[in-house]
């Protein structure tokens, strides 16, 4: 029977074996698996052998197809679990776990990377913070300097004496002879110096003195003038002084007889006066008014006087400081009023409301004085 063969069959061993193709695990391929598995083509699998087996092949075939029956094998069987949804869970639990695993297999675990991570923060904190308080210390800074050298470049591009001052003296001596009460005249701070190392009888006046132009004389012309003096541009008023004094805006006299350059004002006011002890039987309270009361000042432009108040043991003290820079030069200050009728005239005073005259004061002669008598010297 080979004779008649035009293609001379090949050994079953040189066939070329086809592998089985793959298969995607799938879930309906799963239950096509099953179904294989479980022979539900069994009986026309076996008669499509037997069909084959003795039928010999020829070269009119269509193609090239090799006969596959004898070469194929039953696919290899496939799991029968079908794919669900909790699948992904699992995995994504699994992903988790691992994470947290791998994290405390490490030296210290979760607890020495949260300790890290507060200490990174308090870190920033402190930075930011620092940062701003710096910063906040550098503006201050920066604004003090700024304002001390306008204030320097101010006072440096003012002529003296154009500013403001605080006068340190000293109550030296009072004087009570206009009145015949002597309680009825009193003299700020109501107690004399006792020597310049002392602050018993402590004054301080603070002034301003101002010009509209810069056309006066001062310590730097120095010219010489009479007794007398000539006027000014200058004019001085009083700023926060406990004294009531309407001091605003006095003319100052500018005077250099003897090579001794000072400046002079004078003006009259209403002297108010609280009594130091009853005037009347009632002890009701009494206020004394001196009309003719005389306030001058000497500001001298050189230390021409010999200045000693305050002392060296109390220049620095904080009861010496008015607020402004002080007077370089010696200062003296009166007060005066002289004798005479209605000196002083005194009245009850009920609720803030004048009420009588007190009666029983004598009038004093025109040339007996009383005075207030303030100096930074000795004279």
């Amino acid at each position: 029977m080979d004779l008649f063969r035009k293609t001379p069959r090949r050994p079953k061993s040189t066939l070329l074996e086809v592998p089985p193709p793959r298969r995607m695990s799938t879930p309906a391929g799963d239950r096509l698996a099953t179904i294989l598995e479980n022979g539900g083509d069994g009986p026309a699998r076996e008669n499509a052998t037997s069909r084959h087996s003795n039928k010999t092949w020829s070269t009119k075939s269509r193609g090239p197809t090799l006969p596959r029956a004898s070469a194929e094998t039953t696919p290899p069987p496939y799991a029968s679990r079908e794919w669900r949804p909790d699948d992904l869970r699992y995995f994504a639990e699994d992903e988790k776990l691992g994470f947290k695993k791998r994290l405390a297999g490490r030296r210290g675990g979760l607890g020495r990377f949260l300790i890290i991570a507060l200490i990174v923060l308090v870190i920033i904190i402190a930075l930011v913070v620092g940062l701003g308080v710096g910063l906040s210390r550098r503006n201050k800074t920066t604004e003090r300097a700024n304002n001390g050298d306008a204030e320097t470049s101010e006072q440096g591009s003012t002529q003296f004496p154009l500013g403001q001052y605080t006068f340190v003296t000293s109550l030296r001596s009072l004087q009570t002879d206009c009145t015949s009460n002597p309680a009825t005249w009193r003299c700020y701070p109501y107690s004399t110096s006792q020597g310049s190392n002392s602050t018993n009888g402590l004054a301080l006046f603070n002034w301003i003195l101002a010009s509209p132009s810069q056309n006066f004389p001062s310590n730097a012309s120095a010219p010489s003038t009479s007794s007398s003096g000539t006027s000014t541009s200058l004019t001085v008023s009083a700023s926060r002084d406990p004294f009531s004094i309407p001091l605003k805006n006095q003319t100052l006299t500018y005077v250099n007889d003897n090579n001794n350059p000072r400046y002079t004002f004078l003006f009259t006011y209403s002297k108010t006066v609280v009594p130091s002890t009853a005037l009347t039987s009632n002890n009701a309270a009494i206020t004394c008014y001196f009309n003719q009361t005389q306030f001058m000042a000497t500001l001298y432009l050189s230390n021409s006087r010999l200045v000693d108040y305050p002392g060296e043991s109390i220049t620095d003290s904080a009861q010496v400081h008015g607020g402004y820079p002080r007077w370089p030069f010696a200062v003296e200050i009166r007060e005066m009023s002289n004798g005479g009728q209605d000196t002083p005239a005194c009245y009850e005073v009920t609720n803030g409301v004048m009420g009588a005259r007190v009666e029983g004061l004598t009038q004093q002669s025109g040339d007996r004085q009383c005075s207030c008598n303030y100096r930074n010297f000795d004279a």
